[in-house]
């Protein structure tokens, strides 16, 4: 459920936020499988690819996932620079290596 902050935000609270999210299978794997991945933004308007930024946030342990506990994280996105001339990263999805 959320909860509204003392200066107006929304705050979710419980296990399961609401977001858009798709899962993608392999039928054909194996233990020895290897997976590359790019990921590119798509700017139509100017007809051209940019890639994204990944950051690979490393190994997660779910215990309470009795088969599979054991995930991959991954953060991709995009670096701004921003008002005071810094760079900053900002998180559009995140991967999810089961």
């Amino acid at each position: 459920y959320s909860e509204a902050g003392s200066d107006g935000s929304s705050v979710f609270i419980g296990e399961n936020p609401p977001r858009e999210c798709a899962t993608v299978f392999f039928n054909s794997t194996s233990n020895t499988n290897n997976l590359v991945m790019q990921l590119f933004e798509l700017q139509s308007q100017k007809s051209k690819l940019l890639k994204l930024d990944v950051i690979d946030f490393g190994d997660v342990f779910v215990p309470t996932l009795k088969q599979r506990p054991q995930k991959r994280i991954f953060f991709a996105g995009k670096v701004f620079i921003n008002s005071i001339n810094l760079p900053c990263y900002v998180n559009l999805f995140t991967i999810i290596m089961d």
